[in-house]
């Protein structure tokens, strides 16, 4: 029980990322368009399963909640790591040079010294 009072404040702090997602225009419209569905589709009265029966008729609600966040967290990781490789491979610059030890150096040169 207590793991599970735990969790509720995550799944508060979830679902409001999710509702300010809905109005961020970085968030392709797909990725809204599934959570306005699964929205629908739990406060819509036609279920697969009927919610008057106990404990079974919410099931799907819950898997549909689910899954709509899985959806939603995968495609705005893919979308950020997309981004940021697009932001890196504009942003790094290739020098090109050599590597020398400065100890090597030091060593050749008391060597060839009698």
């Amino acid at each position: 029980m207590r793991n599970f009072i735990l969790l509720i404040p995550r799944l508060i702090y979830f679902g409001s990322q999710i509702l300010r997602g809905l109005f961020d225009p970085k968030i392709p419209l797909k990725i809204k368009l599934v959570i306005i569905l699964g929205l629908f589709y739990v406060i819509a009265p036609n279920d697969i399963l009927k919610d008057f029966i106990p404990i079974i008729g919410q099931i799907d609600d819950i898997i549909v909640i689910a899954l709509t966040m899985l959806i939603y967290k995968y495609q705005t990781l893919k979308n950020s790591f997309i981004n940021d490789k697009d932001s890196k491979n504009q942003e790094d610059k290739i020098v090109d040079g050599e590597f020398r030890n400065i100890d090597d150096k030091e060593e050749e040169k008391s060597k060839d010294k009698p």
